[in-house]
């Protein structure tokens, strides 16, 4: 997973996340992007993750407990104005 490319990280990210609920074979079944391979001629494109799962993702189990991971890292005055409570 170590990939200079933004995209190839994020889709390898949501596929370790969702491998709790579906096989690998059925993940690879999807992509974030919906495009085809770039660096392989010829491929066809898979069909986009569903939007709302990847909503429920990013704002249902990463930024609610966003504060909650790092209190360690922020100081105390950026907690107290964060959005979310940790509860």
């Amino acid at each position: 997973m170590k990939s200079q490319i933004p995209a190839r990280r994020l889709n390898a990210t949501v596929a370790v996340l969702l491998s709790g609920w579906w096989t690998k074979s059925e993940l690879s079944l999807l992509s974030l992007a919906g495009r085809a391979c770039s660096s392989i001629p010829g491929s066809k494109a898979k069909p986009k993750f569903p939007e709302d799962m990847i909503e429920a993702i990013t704002s249902k189990i990463f930024y609610t407990k966003w504060e909650c991971w790092h209190e360690v890292f922020l100081a105390a005055d950026q907690i107290k104005t964060a959005n979310r409570s940790c509860s």
